[in-house]
């Protein structure tokens, strides 16, 4: 089953990659983008809430400056 699976997956990101280069072929930037994104799993934001000392949610941008130094 792990062997299928891998084979499924292999198959999938090369079928994208092909599209992906028949799309920058033909200036298809949409499609292009999107399958760049879907290839790529998406954009993830890894901003998180900047915290005190005391686990207190620090709000303000010159507080959040300050405990970042």
């Amino acid at each position: 089953m792990k062997r299928q699976t891998k084979r499924g997956k292999k198959t999938f990101t090369e079928k994208l990659s092909d599209e992906a280069k028949t799309s920058a072929k033909s200036q298809n930037i949409a499609a292009l983008y999107k399958t760049t994104k879907t290839l790529t799993g998406g954009f993830r934001n890894s901003e998180g809430p900047v915290k005190d000392g005391n686990r207190n949610v620090i709000t303000g941008v010159a507080e959040q400056n300050q405990r970042w130094k």
